[in-house]
């Protein structure tokens, strides 16, 4: 059972006062999440008649970043990734098939990259569970142009704090409350 726990503020009024506990993920069990149908194209479909389901978690302001909750029953299939991928298998096991003809396993706390544009062969011989953070590729030369943006937004107070700022705080405070008992 995967548990997403954050602490109340009301429990922690340094936290509060630091700028709160943020709400990045939803507390709770991720095993009582109803998830909907999240079809895979047929046309993808190697073997077997893999069924999966997903549910987004969460979503950053801008609409670049995207977490979601995602579960394959059994089957061989392709996947294109069309965003930047970061994988956590939470439960069951999922084989990437390399075109060399080996595979490689991915099992409960294992972490994966995929690069938009990857397309990947993938075997799911038990049902699979992962979490997926998938975020917008953003062309390389726009990248310096949004950090000064983000800057002077920040600089004019214009900036609206993210869920990514608050979570900073908590860390922040935890490592504070670490250092004094």
């Amino acid at each position: 059972m995967t548990k997403i726990v954050m602490a109340p503020e009301s429990e922690f009024p340094e936290l509060a006062e630091a700028g709160g506990v943020g709400n990045a993920l939803p507390a709770g069990d991720l095993a009582g999440l109803q998830l909907s149908p999240a079809p895979i194209y047929e046309k993808w479909i190697l073997s077997g008649n893999p069924s999966a389901t997903s549910k987004i978690l969460a979503r950053s302001p801008d609409g670049g970043s995207t977490t979601v909750l995602w579960d394959c029953t059994s089957g061989s299939f392709y996947w294109h990734y069309r965003q930047d991928e970061h994988v956590l298998f939470l439960s069951g096991d999922a084989y990437l098939l390399e075109e060399n003809g080996t595979e490689q396993r991915f099992t409960a706390g294992d972490f994966a990259f995929f690069p938009a544009g990857t397309v990947a062969k993938w075997r799911v011989d038990h049902r699979v569970r992962k979490i997926a953070f998938l975020r917008e590729p953003m062309w390389r030369l726009a990248v310096p142009a949004v950090a000064a943006w983000n800057k002077v937004m920040r600089r004019l107070g214009l900036s609206r704090r993210t869920p990514w700022t608050r979570i900073s705080c908590k860390a922040d405070f935890y490592r504070t409350l670490a250092e004094k008992h």
